[in-house]
């Protein structure tokens, strides 16, 4: 029989025919290696259309399915993103595809496969400013409700040191991963927020507010710029200082209007000293609340803030249309 061409390949695999035989795998792989110096725009068309396999192959009911794990789909994408990776014509191109594969899985919250996607991405791409914010943000959400000892086996006093602990060691990597973003890309505001917020975590607030601050003074994103204030106004809240504390909540205001989190801090804040004045402007806060559609920030700053995954992805495809 003769042996169908990769893009031939590709094609069938974007429309949902077969090929999922181990060989016909094999093949297309093989055949991507050989393309010559002109073949980086088809390497990037096979790419596209695997990826597009995968995620379909995702939207199928499956009876007792799990959302999150690498697929067999998803492992053959990155076997191409590899070929991707060894040409300099399409480096970018794979670098920016395992950062989006790698953000939409924390959109999802499939931590595991988040680190899959980072520790691969980061074996051909070292220095990826993206690959390793999303690292970090897999350290942090564990932190946040990720792993969970068993309680029967420990008393209390154990159970919550052993939890505290594994609790600091995520942060304490989540840090470091934020640290090396920057170190990549010193303008990557979301990693310097990160890095500003589990520096808090984990009692270090002078040099979580001094990040928090140079976020909030340089950010463009909104969003960023209301998740800034809205920590720093945690941070003066807990350490006694209630007046820096409503400045920084009323600036949170300023970058969301419509920010909840931020209303509900500050109506609590204003409610111990004074009763009507909290349950005034938490009334003003609900008659603002968003009824559809957007979100506060804050509601998705575990997930990623915003679903930067999906929107490259969509990047990458118009990229490759023709």
């Amino acid at each position: 029989m003769r042996r169908r061409t990769f893009l031939a390949v590709a094609i069938a695999l974007a429309a949902g025919a077969a090929p999922a035989a181990p060989d016909d795998r094999k093949q297309v792989i093989e055949e991507l290696r050989r393309a010559g110096e002109a073949g980086g725009a088809r390497v990037r068309e096979a790419l596209v259309a695997q990826t597009d396999r995968a995620l379909e192959d995702r939207r199928r009911p499956r009876p007792g399915a799990s959302r999150c794990g690498v697929t067999d789909e998803e492992e053959q994408a990155r076997a191409i993103a590899d070929v991707a990776s060894a040409r300099p014509d399409s480096q970018a191109f794979a670098r920016r595809w395992f950062a989006a594969m790698a953000l939409r899985s924390q959109w999802m919250l499939c931590l595991a496969d988040v680190r899959s996607w980072t520790q691969a991405g980061l074996k051909r791409h070292p220095r990826d400013p993206v690959l390793l914010l999303a690292a970090g943000l897999a350290e942090e959400t564990e932190a946040a409700f990720g792993r969970r000892v068993n309680v029967a086996q420990l008393n209390e006093m154990r159970s919550a040191a052993v939890q505290s602990n594994r609790i600091d060691r995520d942060l304490g990597e989540a840090r470091r991963w934020f640290a090396d973003a920057l170190a990549a890309d010193p303008e990557q505001h979301e990693a310097r927020l990160r890095l500003g917020r589990t520096l808090f975590l984990q009692g270090k607030a002078d040099e979580g507010s001094a990040e928090l601050a140079r976020v909030a003074g340089a950010a463009q994103d909104p969003g960023l710029v209301y998740l800034a204030h809205l920590f720093l106004a945690r941070i003066h809240d807990q350490a006694g200082r209630p007046s820096d504390a409503e400045r920084a909540y009323r600036a949170a205001l300023v970058a969301d209007p419509a920010g909840q989190a931020a209303a509900f801090g500050l109506a609590q804040l204003l409610g111990r000293a004074d009763g009507d004045a909290g349950r005034d402007l938490l009334l003003q806060a609900l008659a603002r609340a968003p009824r559809t559609g957007r979100r506060d920030a804050y509601m998705s700053y575990h997930l990623g803030i915003t679903n930067r995954g999906e929107r490259e992805l969509a990047a990458l495809r118009a990229e490759v249309a023709p």
